[in-house]
């Protein structure tokens, strides 16, 4: 099964993970990481593959300290 490319980015407020974006393409997450996310820290946002399922985002999720 081919990669997924999720975006995840951090809200400020709450210090939750949100889904933003997603590709099978990694430039194209890449690209949306950059452009649209350029005055975010690091930190803050990530890009993590997965299956491209539902259960592979929640996987994401759990990484991430916790589903949404």
């Amino acid at each position: 099964m081919a990669k997924y490319y999720t975006l995840f980015i951090r809200d400020e407020e709450t210090g939750k993970w949100f889904d933003d974006f997603g590709s099978y393409k990694r430039a194209e997450v890449k690209e949306e990481y950059d452009v649209t996310y350029w005055d975010r820290k690091s930190k803050d946002k990530k890009i993590m593959t997965n299956d491209g399922t539902h259960n592979g985002l929640m996987a994401n999720y759990e990484a991430l300290g916790g589903a949404k």
